[in-house]
Parts: C-alpha cells; sequence; structure tokens
C-alpha cells in the first residue's frame, strides 16, 4: 500500500499538527527520506512528538520506520523480491566461498592427478591437532 493510500485512510483521524507533517512531507518527499526528526518537526512547525505520533498513527514503530517506507514506497521495488535478490547474492557468495576454500585445501593436500587415501592426507597436514569441517 503507498503512503498516500496510508493516509487515505487516517486523515479523518489527523490533529492539525499531522495535517502539517503530511503537507511538509507530500511536498519535500526526497528531502524527508533522509531528514532527522527534529529537523523535520522545525520544517514542520511542530514538536518531534508530533513527528513520532503521526508515523505512529499511520501504522509504523517510529519515525525511522517511515522513512524507510518512504524510500522504499519511492523505488516502487516490491520489498520480497528485494530481498530475495540480496539472498541470493549472499548464497553465490558463500558458495563461492566454500568452493575455493575446499579446492583450495585439497590442493595444499594432493600433488595434481594423484590419489590420495584421507588417512595419508590427514598425516600430510601441518598440524594434525584437529581438521574442523563445515558443510
Amino acid at each position: 500500500m503507498s503512503l498516500e493510500e496510508l493516509v487515505n485512510q487516517n486523515y479523518k483521524y489527523f490533529s492539525e499538527s499531522d495535517r502539517a507533517v503530511w503537507k511538509y512531507l507530500s511536498e519535500h518527499r526526497p528531502e524527508c527520506e533522509n531528514i532527522a526528526i527534529k529537523k523535520m518537526a522545525q520544517k514542520c512547525c511542530v514538536s518531534h512528538s508530533a513527528v513520532m505520533r503521526f508515523a505512529q498513527k499511520l501504522g509504523f514503530k517510529g519515525f525511522a520506520e517511515l522513512k524507510l517506507y518512504l524510500k522504499m514506497d519511492g523505488q516502487k521495488v516490491p520489498v520480497h523480491n528485494e530481498l530475495k535478490h540480496i539472498c541470493e547474492l549472499y548464497q553465490n557468495v558463500m558458495d563461492s566461498i566454500c568452493e575455493k576454500t575446499v579446492t583450495g585445501f585439497l590442493k595444499h593436500l594432493m600433488p595434481q592427478n594423484s590419489t590420495i587415501s584421507l588417512e595419508k592426507a590427514w598425516y600430510r597436514l601441518p598440524l594434525k591437532k584437529s581438521l574442523n569441517v563445515f558443510l
């Protein structure tokens, strides 16, 4: 749901201070994505508590959550797609690290084009105290 839709649903419950915050926010949206709550309050001629109450009337925990919503709403990118993309990137990085680590470890233990038992490989390790394997 867009911010405008949230405001329309709750506008009848707005105080004069809430209307002042909404007027400033709607007219200066890009600036409000990164503004501090005290600065926002100054610009709207209201207290910082009034700005916080405005955010809460819209269903947010606080002003920081409202600003995050502003940024995401402005991008018009669904959050779940963004999160899915981040998870895929993370998985690719982890797979790459795992592959490089295991490959490097095995190359260190065994010369090219040779087979060696795990028991012999163990004795080739420089430190034989312990071996941690993460899967």
